[in-house]
């Protein structure tokens, strides 16, 4: 059922899907979240691209290389997550059918971005000497801190494409996203191949290592400019001339900043828990370090489907908030939870079944695959509350209840997580598999947290619905 455009220009975001049953939202919510997660995937392969390639160069390479992709990865996910608000904040918009809002924090999540990649840059210049102070092999540092240099330029591009596809997800056009990752991933490859090796013939130079970096600026570009050519015809009708003049207005930014920040440093927080984990880890030799990174690439796989349903569970929480339908704000929290749920708890009853074959899969040596099959089924474990609290920031997100996700993740991560691993790997002397039943714990305290906030938000759905108030 499809309620009649209030908008004059924003036909499209005022189309507005009405499940009225739980089957139909679940059909709607996988709708978004399948997309999503095949963008997140084709995001994931470009980077798998580069790390390919540039092992073929020297091992010192690879090494210099994974440093300064590590420091990047580290920093950037602040003005992501930062902007990830979007998700809520323009769904909203499109659920009321406030077109002049929904162009409005378009054009301010773009100004966010230019502001958030300016005061990103000196974290990248600083590479090379803090890594040093974390006692990373001198013999990387050179090409880590060159690397992360060349990677300023990929800051606003990153930040720009999370913006625009918070409002292409919100208006249900996920095409335009598609097609844009897809040429990326089809350059990215000849991009790395050109500036790594040269082509001499065209007058490209070879530039070993390096030339990864800037393979992946501009691939980034490419995914940030073919977008709104994709879908000009979704997005244009809201970039009237009051939006973009009404960008600028200080409070309205404020506010908008002051929603996305606490998302930025949730993700932050994580990011540099897991950073710990593997230091951590570390300490247990190499076969320790090799089946880590075995259970942590299998944890990856799942996560990025959750994060796809985290993102849609954003955008069908926001529009309900939008329409002021406190049933349905309930239900797609419900059926977005439920299915996050059941996808963690497949995945964890495949690798708890069998992982001994997975590790196989993995690797060839005997140490890092015994070893692996003891951490695989703890990641089981790790990846139901690490699944469910990515879904529920996503609801949360969605009724722009932000405040709450930095503390839950500091408790989760910091309070309990960390020195739990701390104490579980050297004091009881579990080794690695320690250091993941202390995250285990974080994990699923964090997820606690944030899952009582959403059941408290539900109580007082009807609340939020009539005070809704966007930036």
């Amino acid at each position: 059922r499809r309620r009649p455009a209030r908008g004059v220009r924003g036909e499209v975001g005022c189309l507005v899907d009405e499940p009225e049953t739980k089957l139909e939202e679940l059909r709607a919510l996988l709708r978004v979240a399948l997309p999503i997660a095949v963008v997140q995937l084709g995001l994931v392969a470009m980077g798998t691209v580069d790390t390919l390639m540039v092992g073929r160069v020297s091992a010192e390479a690879l090494g210099g290389v994974a440093l300064g992709n590590w420091w990047k990865m580290s920093w950037i996910v602040l003005g992501q997550g930062s902007l990830m608000v979007l998700d809520g904040v323009i769904s909203e918009a499109v659920g009321a059918c406030d077109d002049e809002a929904v162009g409005s924090n378009l054009m301010r999540g773009l100004v966010l971005a230019v502001i958030y990649s300016i005061l990103l840059a000196p974290t990248f210049l600083g590479c090379a000497s803090s890594l040093a102070l974390l006692g990373q092999p001198e013999a990387l540092l050179p090409l880590a801190g060159r690397y992360a240099a060349v990677q300023i330029l990929a800051i606003l591009p990153t930040c720009g494409f999370v913006v625009m596809r918070s409002a292409f997800q919100a208006v249900d056009s996920l095409r335009p996203v598609l097609l844009s990752v897809l040429l990326a991933n089809i350059l990215n490859p000849i991009l790395n191949y050109a500036l790594i090796w040269g082509l001499p013939q065209c007058g490209i130079p070879a530039m070993g290592a390096l030339g990864s970096a800037w393979a992946t600026v501009l691939s980034t570009w490419v995914l940030v400019v073919a977008l709104p050519l994709f879908g000009k015809g979704v997005i244009s009708p809201f970039i009237t001339r009051s939006a973009v003049g009404g960008c600028l207005q200080p409070r309205p930014l404020l506010r908008l900043a002051a929603l996305g920040l606490p998302v930025g440093l949730h993700q932050f927080t994580e990011c540099v828990a897991f950073a710990v984990m593997m230091l951590m880890v570390g300490v247990f030799g190499v076969t320790a370090v090799a089946s880590h990174q075995v259970a942590i690439s299998m944890a990856g796989i799942p996560w990025n489907l959750a994060l796809g349903i985290s993102a849609a569970a954003a955008v069908r929480v926001g529009r309900a908030v939008g329409r002021r339908e406190p049933d349905a704000v309930r239900r797609a929290s419900v059926v977005a939870l439920m299915t996050g749920a059941a996808l963690m708890s497949g995945w964890s009853v495949l690798v708890i079944a069998c992982p001994g074959q997975l590790a196989r899969a993995w690797s060839s040596d005997p140490g890092v695959v015994a070893l692996a099959a003891q951490l695989l089924p703890i990641a089981g474990a790790f990846g139901i509350s690490d699944g469910l609290q990515t879904v529920a920031s996503g609801v949360l997100r969605g009724l722009l209840d932000t405040r709450g996700l930095v503390v839950a993740a500091f408790v989760g991560y910091w309070v309990v997580g960390t020195p739990a691993s701390w104490a579980l790997s050297r004091t009881v002397g579990l080794g690695a598999a320690g250091v993941w039943w202390g995250m285990v714990l974080g994990l699923s305290c964090t997820c606690g947290l944030l899952l009582a906030r959403v059941w408290r938000n539900m109580r007082g759905a009807a609340r939020i619905c009539s005070s809704l108030q966007l930036p």
